[in-house]
């Protein structure tokens, strides 16, 4: 649990500086952490985002992070909680949404194997169809949505575990 709650390293697969998308959100909050968190932006197009030099996959970063942030489309997903298993890779948060919410496009199905394959390399994940975790003690964000706390002003001294993006977003932006 410590890989998702107090990581070290973190990957975030679909990192973009498209404003309002998951990517850009995680992104920004992974800037906003700790300095002592490290932290790397999967994107197959650009060379750089927010000034921060990209790589176009997991097997290419320097490290096998601790944490994987996926923000990218729903048929994608499986594939790459398959590859982030064969290297090491422990625990995932996936914003991605089209899974078992989703009844019309094989969406239960696709959880399913996604279970599955975390099974198989003892992977924990949150998600997927969530917003992710702000951990405010240790300073680090791991937050694919809206929300207002600045990770290097915010003092400490609560948490808040919730199911529903749409509560918490409120909770977040109501600080």
């Amino acid at each position: 649990m410590r890989r998702l709650f107090k990581p070290q390293s973190v990957a975030l697969v679909g990192a973009t500086d498209r404003p309002g998308a998951f990517g850009w959100h995680a992104a920004r909050g992974l800037m906003e952490s700790a300095d002592k968190l490290r932290y790397y932006f999967i994107n197959q197009r650009k060379k750089e985002i927010f000034g921060i030099t990209t790589y176009p996959d997991i097997s290419r970063l320097p490290e096998v992070p601790e944490l994987l942030l996926v923000a990218i489309p729903a048929r994608t997903v499986n594939p790459l909680i398959e590859e982030a298993g064969k290297l090491g890779i422990k625990a995932a948060i996936i914003y991605s949404s089209g899974f078992a919410e989703d009844h019309r496009n094989g969406g239960i199905e696709l959880e399913e194997e996604l279970k599955e394959i975390a099974g198989r390399y003892g992977m924990k994940i949150v998600g997927p169809n969530c917003v992710g975790i702000i951990n405010n003690i240790d300073k680090i964000k791991v937050w694919g949505s809206i929300g207002k706390i600045n990770m290097k002003t915010r003092k400490t001294g609560m948490a808040v575990l919730a199911q529903s993006g749409g509560y918490t977003i409120g909770g977040v932006n109501r600080q």
